[in-house]
């Protein structure tokens, strides 16, 4: 028997036949839901960063804002963490373990994040009002653009199948399309 636990359970990816989850107790786990089994558990991180501004979410956990996650994402190749400290962790699929690049270009913790359909960008909703796209371009993942216009916190993004449009909402329930690679 197997769960999160320190806490909540905050993120949720289906990945085709297996679920991803996250959560308080600085672990990602990925589940066979045919099996009814654990089949990964990896440790979100080590480091005990602090909230740079504003505060994280809410937590019933003791550890630290870093070690919390409050996203997962993956794709073929990648997967994807986000802390409650608004930094996120990109990983090898093969290697989950290793960090390849943290991204800490978010000032308050990150609710939401998705691949594009074709695989080239990844976007990353903000509790800082901005969604976050970045070119995943062999592994480089640097800063696009920013989507700007929320007057609150990004709660959801999703992409058109083409990838050259973004929808998304925020706390406001304000409803923003913007274009991609320019970010309008």
């Amino acid at each position: 028997m197997n769960s999160h636990s320190d806490g909540e359970a905050w993120g949720l990816m289906v990945d085709g036949d297996k679920l991803w989850s996250s959560g308080d107790d600085n672990k990602v786990m990925c589940w066979n839901p045919a099996g009814h089994c654990l089949e990964k558990c990896v440790k979100v991180t080590d480091r005990k960063d602090r909230q740079r501004k504003g505060r994280g979410a809410s937590t019933l956990s003791n550890l630290a804002p870093s070690q919390c996650s409050r996203a997962v994402t993956v794709n073929d190749e990648y997967l994807v963490i986000a802390g409650n400290d608004g930094k996120v962790s990109i990983r090898a699929k093969g290697d989950m373990e290793t960090e390849l690049k943290l991204l800490t270009d978010s000032n308050e913790w990150i609710e939401c994040m998705a691949f594009s359909p074709d695989n080239t960008m990844l976007g990353v909703g903000s509790h800082d009002n901005l969604v976050y796209i970045y070119d995943v371009d062999g592994g480089n993942f640097s800063l696009k653009c920013k989507l700007k216009g929320h007057s609150s916190f990004i709660v959801a993004f999703d992409w058109c199948q083409e990838s050259k449009y973004i929808r998304s909402n925020c706390g406001a329930h304000e409803i923003l399309y913007f274009t991609l690679p320019e970010g309008a």
